[in-house]
């Protein structure tokens, strides 16, 4: 190789090194999906009960952000009667009264930069579905699916 070509090389290395993460945070962002969907909190929760997720406890919630008309949390554990084990996996469900402050509550919490707790967005209806945990990827593919389903 001469080293043109290594230069060449280079910069191109570089400029995936830069644009990479971007794309990735672009597409890790699926848009919500349409307001007007004729669903339940309880279709959602037979949705996740049909995927074969075992639901160790729940909760009614209320976040407090505006349109936020309260919802449920779900808590997923290998092992549910475990005392001291933490959960794999939480699911928050939050209705809303609109497609604005439903859309509001999703941006505002991607743009959150130092807090950010780890965990994946689904949009059912004016329902926003947040799941935290280390495992949330597996299981938030397997809601989505069983929701497309139903």
């Amino acid at each position: 190789m001469d080293q043109k070509t290594m230069e060449i090389g280079a910069v191109i290395l570089v400029i995936l090194i830069i644009l990479l993460p971007f794309g990735w945070i672009l597409l890790s962002h699926e848009p919500p999906g349409p307001f007007t969907k004729e669903t339940s909190i309880e279709k959602i929760k037979d949705a996740m009960l049909s995927a074969g997720i075992v639901l160790c406890s729940e909760k009614d919630n209320s976040w407090d952000v505006s349109g936020a008309l309260g919802g449920k949390t779900y808590v997923i554990s290998a092992d549910c009667k475990a005392v001291d084990q933490s959960p794999d996996i939480i699911i928050h469900v939050q209705k809303f009264e609109s497609e604005e402050t439903r859309d509001a509550a999703i941006r505002g919490f991607n743009s959150q930069t130092r807090g950010r707790p780890n965990g994946v967005i689904l949009t059912h209806g004016p329902y926003v579905i947040l799941l935290q945990g280390p495992l949330h990827g597996d299981v938030a593919s397997k809601i989505k699916e069983a929701l497309s389903e139903g």
